[in-house]
């Protein structure tokens, strides 16, 4: 909602079909992630890192200190290909120490 309480987001469900509209442009995050969960996209991460990722790569842009969790789809080895460092997820986790404002492009091997 915009300051004065009127609508910035609205929601129609018509049958098994979600339609948004967003008066603005740039959605927080916890808005798009309600969006995504509701059209059934795979959600990497709960936090506000910017993730994107295809069938082998994930790029992590991490938002705060501390560590990063990702919900991967497969487990197995990621390594990290700017720094040679590698991770390894386990029951669809993926758990990386990183601090704020850092880029990793972590790439999968399978096990």
């Amino acid at each position: 909602a915009y300051p004065d309480g009127s609508a910035a987001m609205a929601h129609r469900r018509q049958g098994d079909a979600h339609a948004f509209f967003a008066a603005t442009g740039d959605l927080p995050p916890e808005a798009l992630r309600r969006v995504c969960r509701m059209a059934g996209v795979h959600l990497y991460s709960e936090a506000n890192d910017v993730v994107v990722a295809n069938r082998s790569l994930v790029g992590v842009y991490t938002a705060k200190d501390g560590e990063t969790r990702l919900h991967v789809l497969q487990d197995g080895v990621y390594t990290d290909q700017f720094s040679g460092i590698s991770y390894t997820a386990q029951d669809g986790w993926l758990r990386i120490p990183a601090p704020k404002n850092h880029a990793m492009l972590l790439l999968w091997e399978e096990r």
